[in-house]
């Protein structure tokens, strides 16, 4: 019986090659959303290094917040939360004030709290959504398409400068939106089997 499969036959799949388009658009929009809001720290008002080192340590409670919430909700409740949670506080900058500097650094740490959670909940997920044999290949697919939105993170900066400050948090809070939107499309694998063969993996969820 052959053990591996490739990216090819999953795309074969109608239930399977619609979750890989789902899961690669979540990936993108994470990463997208954890860098640019990484990157934003330099932009907050205050020092610099401390803003960077809150951004840096409220990592610690986002990934508890995670293990708390799957084992409590399970995976794809929590990852929505998160998403969902990050798109408000998105939206919610493009109408603070300027003059109220502590509330714009208040909201964006928010959003870097939800999207590094969902952003380290996707490699728990994502394995348990796709079965055994082509688990490797689609959780590399993934992370792969992550590194496009990694790298089109810092240029968000740019966009609000070219055309309007409010622009990149009106995109960031569409993009996580549609992000959450798509992840309740997806099957819930807490206290399920994993799925071993690409048949298992089709029927995830039916």
């Amino acid at each position: 019986m052959k053990k591996t499969a490739t990216m090819l036959e999953v795309l074969k799949m109608p239930k399977m090659r619609i979750r890989t388009i789902y899961m690669v658009y979540i990936w993108f929009v994470n990463a997208f959303m954890y860098y640019a809001l990484s990157y934003n720290t330099n932009d907050l008002v205050g020092s610099p290094y401390l803003n960077f080192f809150v951004a840096g340590i409220l990592e610690f409670p986002s990934y508890a917040f995670v293990f708390w919430g799957i084992k409590r909700w399970g995976r794809r409740p929590t990852l929505v939360s998160c998403t969902v949670v990050g798109a408000a506080a998105c939206a919610a900058l493009v109408f603070v004030p300027s003059d109220l500097p502590w509330l714009v650094n208040t909201f964006a740490m928010v959003g870097k709290f939800c999207f590094t959670g969902s952003f380290g909940l996707l490699y728990l997920y994502t394995t348990e959504v796709f079965p055994t044999s082509v688990r490797n290949v689609t959780l590399g697919s993934c992370s792969m398409c992550a590194r496009i939105g990694s790298i089109l993170a810092p240029f968000l900066r740019d966009l609000g400068k070219s055309t309007h400050s409010t622009v990149p948090n009106i995109l960031c809070t569409v993009l996580a939106l549609t992000s959450g939107a798509l992840t309740l499309l997806l099957p819930e694998t807490r206290g399920l089997d994993l799925p071993d063969t690409l048949q298992e993996g089709e029927a995830l969820g039916m």
